[in-house]
């Protein structure tokens, strides 16, 4: 897992692995703060970021001394087909911020599409909004905080490698997307076909 930042400070980042307790970044000590979280859909391997940012939210308001608490606003798609309706999520919460309806403090958002959810990120950022992306990137990450994310690219290097070892160096390999727009899977499936086509007698096709 990597933290790419856009941040000028020099301070370093905590990295959350698996199995590793990492120490918690300081918060600043304002009367409260609420984080809008859109993450892919809802369930499944999501249902593990849920639990990992209210731990994260629960340890951190333990240690406010009596100041206004965290609050987390999770909106979820039904799937990972939706981007549409991630935009939908945050232009929506966005303007109410800007109109005083309310209140956000900072955004959490895992892209479903690398380009549908730009504009947004920038109507954000332009009403005061920090955004952090999490499991995917963007075409445009030049205004966003930071991304905590796999090393997709070589995520499908190893897979590459890992399958000709199993082929025994020969045979057919076909690569079906998982979700098409969303850079995750782009780049897992560009490590894949960049490694697996250095082997002259792999078979390889993409759907």
């Amino acid at each position: 897992m990597f933290i790419s930042s856009n941040s000028s400070s020099s301070a370093p980042v905590p990295v959350a692995e698996e199995g590793v307790v990492t120490q918690l970044p300081k918060v600043p000590q304002v009367d409260a703060l609420n984080i809008l979280v859109i993450p892919k859909a809802d369930g499944g391997f999501w249902s593990n970021v849920y639990a990992g940012c209210n731990k994260a939210k629960n340890e951190i308001n333990r240690n406010r001394q009596g100041l206004g608490t965290i609050t987390l606003d999770w909106q979820a798609p039904e799937s990972e087909e939706y981007p549409e309706i991630q935009k939908q999520f945050m232009d929506e919460f966005v303007t109410a911020h800007i109109n005083g309806s309310r209140r956000i403090d900072g955004i959490i958002l895992a892209p479903q599409n690398e380009k549908v959810l730009v504009k947004s990120v920038n109507k954000a950022v332009d009403a005061g909004i920090p955004v952090v992306l999490i499991d995917s990137g963007l075409i445009d990450q030049s205004r966003i905080v930071t991304i905590v994310a796999t090393d997709n690219y070589q995520a499908g290097v190893i897979a590459a490698k890992q399958m000709y070892v199993e082929l025994g160096g020969i045979g057919k390999v076909v690569l079906a997307d998982f979700q098409k727009g969303a850079a995750s899977t782009s780049k897992r499936a560009k490590g894949f076909r960049d490694q697996i086509l250095k082997y002259p007698n792999s078979n390889y096709s993409r759907q």
